[in-house]
């Protein structure tokens, strides 16, 4: 395991923690949408909370048209990023829709504290929604990244949130990992390959000795038992590790590897986990309890709506666009995409057993039936990429229709030629 000496870094550096999913913004108004407002430390903010749960924001001025409660929301991503306009805004505005006004999501214009401290900011009411990955607080959110189970076979965004939020609801939430907020989302980005430098990788002793940038602790274990060399960066350290080669890869989403635009130093990629790829972390969205409770029930509910499978859709909608954009431009980029082996396929999965085994020991230590959730959560997943026509073609099943650019529909043979998926039973 190698930590490189690390740089100061500004609180709530979004990507120190979120680069699995950076790509670009998604401009563009909503014509009669409600406007969604805009807050941050440099604007005096203080908050005062008044009876009946209701809260106010103070910024030295008086507003006619106040909501009955406004939320405030520190900042997830910059309003550059298609995690806060695409995703964030257009929910926020839906919010204010259905309530008719009532409740009004307002957004921090600069982090209100470290990225890592979203969550405790949310719990202790410094601010009334948060979101976050849940990787960034290694240990603290085990169950709920039950997503991060190998081999789904399927490489679709989609199905993994609406089944992680299923398993979530129906199997872990007793266990309360997110225990003082009212747990609203959870879903997953694009899922993660292996891009490297100069060495293309096709067998399990092209890894050996490689030093890869991981993206997670769990993705550092992998790393470490295929014979890898892990090393942890921040987003902004790839860029510099990669031009002086400090690294020879990394693991991450397409979308990071354009967003950062790493693909100057990157010649190959590697599809791994039979094509599908693997999803470290996962990112939630949660509201202060007390904050919540104070909204109205009837406004509970049409919010609710709004958020479980419904955020997960929407979410996904957003990461599958942006993942083909991504897909296309590394494509124009020339990076040469590699299907291995299939020993290394073998060996990859042999060595990533040990990630379904101590999530269900964990869970069973919580009194979780860690068995029967993992097996619920993948079944779903396969049920749900059946239904969209999404499953992943079988590892050893050839396709040889020409690439197109759509990523999720579309599977690798051993030639690292592309085509339409076949639905698999198994």
């Amino acid at each position: 395991m190698v930590n490189l000496p690390q740089k100061p870094r500004s609180d709530g550096l979004l990507a120190a923690v979120l680069f699995a999913f950076s790509l670009g913004p998604v401009s563009g108004e909503v014509e009669g949408a409600v406007k969604v407002e805009q807050v941050g430390e440099a604007e005096g903010l203080t908050r005062n909370h008044t009876t009946g749960g209701n809260l106010a924001l103070s910024l030295g001025l008086a507003t006619a048209d106040a909501a009955q409660h406004e939320l405030l929301i520190n900042q997830v991503a910059p309003r550059t990023h298609f995690y806060h306009s695409g995703i964030l805004e257009p929910w926020a505005r839906d919010v204010a829709r259905v309530t008719e006004g009532r409740v009004r999501i307002r957004f921090s214009t600069a982090p209100l504290g470290s990225y890592r401290r979203n969550f405790d900011m949310a719990w202790s009411r410094l601010v009334d929604l948060a979101g976050g990955n849940q990787s960034s607080n290694p240990g603290r959110f085990r169950l709920a990244m039950i997503n991060e189970s190998p081999f789904l076979g399927t490489s679709d965004p989609e199905s993994i949130s609406v089944a992680l939020w299923r398993t979530y609801s129906r199997h872990l939430a007793p266990a309360g990992e997110f225990a003082g907020t009212q747990l609203l989302a959870l879903h997953v980005s694009s899922l993660q390959h292996l891009y490297t430098t100069h060495k293309p990788v096709r067998e399990m002793a092209d890894l050996r000795g490689l030093k890869v940038a991981a993206p997670s602790n769990l993705g550092a274990q992998l790393l470490s038992r295929l014979g890898a060399t892990p090393v942890f960066l921040t987003a902004p350290e790839l860029h510099d590790a990669l031009s002086r080669g400090v690294i020879d890869g990394l693991s991450m989403g397409p979308t990071g590897a354009a967003r950062l635009h790493l693909h100057p130093y990157l010649r190959f990629q590697t599809l791994i986990a039979g094509g599908a790829g693997l999803s470290f972390g996962g990112f939630y969205l949660v509201a202060n309890r007390d904050s919540w409770r104070g909204i109205d029930a009837a406004d509970r509910r049409r919010i609710l709506a709004l958020c479980g499978e419904a955020f997960a859709r929407r979410a996904a909608g957003v990461f599958i666009a942006k993942t083909e954009e991504a897909e296309r431009e590394l494509e124009q980029a020339g990076i040469i995409r590699i299907s291995p082996s299939e020993d290394f396929d073998r060996r990859f999965q042999a060595a990533a057993a040990f990630i379904d085994e101590a999530w269900v020991a964990h869970a069973n230590a919580q009194g979780i039936d860690g068995g029967a959730a993992l097996r619920f959560f993948r079944q779903e997943v396969r049920q749900l990429a059946s239904g969209l026509g999404r499953l992943a073609a079988h590892p050893e099943t050839p396709v040889s229709l020409p690439f197109g650019p759509r990523l999720f529909g579309l599977s690798a043979d051993r030639q690292g030629r592309w085509g339409r998926v076949l639905p698999v039973n198994h």
